[in-house]
């Protein structure tokens, strides 16, 4: 930790984090706000589990990959993430996601998945992408949106394509916590 001429600095920091490894450092310098940038490095870490205490539930999982490297003035928590902007990235290999039903147990409701992937900018809180890729062995996602993490929004599309099933597209929409969904055939 460095603090000199109204410039805080922490980091790089390096961390163990569920099984995998964390990364990242903060800068802020003081001015009518504080001008931050906040860089996040997590690789090799279990899904599954952070989803499971930041969540409550296990709806991914799989070894995981996050990157983020974000700024922007910030004058109170309320300014996160509004007002942060910059590149972030994931990849999860070997996971599943989960579809569980209420007359379905834990392990019939995970989906495995070989590969998913997805990067993109942030502006000003919001999440854009145009290459979300998810494969496993009888399905292919592709897809692209925006996700507002300030307004908790959504409005993100994913073409699926199952083995012997025309492609056909899935539009998520509305409240980030429960987005309404609309499929058509193509």
């Amino acid at each position: 930790i460095l603090l000199r001429d109204g410039q805080l600095e922490v980091g790089p920091i390096a961390s163990g984090f569920y099984g995998g490894t964390l990364g990242g450092s903060i800068r802020a310098t003081a001015g009518d706000a504080l001008a931050t940038r906040l860089v996040l490095d997590a690789r090799d870490f279990d899904l599954e589990p952070v989803g499971l205490r930041f969540a409550g539930k296990d709806y991914v999982g799989g070894k995981a990959l996050l990157l983020l490297d974000v700024q922007g003035p910030l004058r109170t928590e309320q300014d996160m993430p509004a007002a942060l902007s910059g590149t972030w990235a994931f990849e999860v290999r070997d996971g599943f996601y989960s579809t569980r039903g209420k007359s379905s147990t834990p392990e019939q409701s995970k989906t495995p998945f070989s590969e998913a992937r997805a990067s993109g900018f942030m502006r000003t809180g919001v999440l854009h992408n145009e290459d979300f890729t998810l494969n496993s062995l009888l399905l292919t996602m592709v897809g692209r949106g925006w996700v507002d993490l300030a307004k908790k929004r959504i409005d993100y599309t994913t073409d699926v394509s199952l083995v012997r099933v025309p492609t056909f597209p899935i539009r998520f929409h509305g409240d980030l916590r429960k987005p309404e969904t609309s499929v058509r055939q193509t």
